[in-house]
């Protein structure tokens, strides 16, 4: 259950995984063309202003998780979409079917064998945090997302490194860091790095592809 569970819960685990997802698909699904900033003017507001054109994408994804209790990574994908301004959905496939949707201010989530849970966003703080952070990212909200992290953008277009460092104390109990590699708005991978050293990274495919 997510309701009265600890922060470092497997289920806030999913929900912070599921909005770095939803994150790196957008940011791969954003198409580069004549229209992207040149190089020297490249920065964080730039890029942002190249998320705010994205009001649809989809994408599919697989993540590796590498975690001090198991021996081996794990792995999951799926498929993502998000429709501005305010529908995310990520849908696993393997190892076992799910889904994740964001409407508005309610998350409902479910996996295989399991009931659908359903929470309003406002009710946790944390959660809340982790949504609205990729909902400005993906709006291109800069000053809403610097209400929730640290942002520092560093290389230039064709090779740029966002780093993203949560300010809530609650969630630096299990989150350090995230860590985004791409080139203008092409984003080719992912790093989140947890609490006590477990880290996952992400990867998508098939931008734009038709669900």
């Amino acid at each position: 259950m997510i309701i009265g569970t600890p922060i470092k819960s497997t289920k806030h685990h999913k929900v912070w995984i599921f909005a770095t997802t939803v994150l790196v698909a957008c940011l791969y699904s954003s198409t580069p063309s004549s229209a992207e900033p040149e190089a020297s003017a490249w920065n964080l507001e730039t890029l942002m202003e190249a998320m705010a054109q994205v009001k649809s994408s989809s994408a599919r994804y697989e993540l590796v998780e590498h975690r001090s209790i198991t021996t081996k990574p794990l792995v999951s994908s799926g498929k993502l979409v998000y429709k501005a301004p305010d529908y995310i959905e990520r849908r696993s496939e393997k190892p076992l079917p799910g889904y994740f949707i964001v409407e508005k201010d309610n998350l409902r989530l479910k996996t295989e064998g399991q009931k659908e849970r359903r929470l309003v966003l406002y009710q946790f703080p944390p959660i809340h945090a982790l949504v609205e952070a990729m909902r400005s990212t993906l709006s291109g909200n800069i000053k809403t997302l610097k209400n929730f992290y640290q942002a520092s953008l560093s290389g230039n277009r064709k090779a740029w490194t966002l780093k993203l460092n949560p300010l809530d104390e609650e969630m630096l109990t299990y989150v350090d860091a995230m860590t985004l590699h791409g080139s203008g708005t092409q984003l080719h991978r992912v790093e989140t790095l947890e609490a006590g050293g477990d880290r996952s990274i992400m990867t998508v495919s098939d931008h734009g592809m038709t669900l």
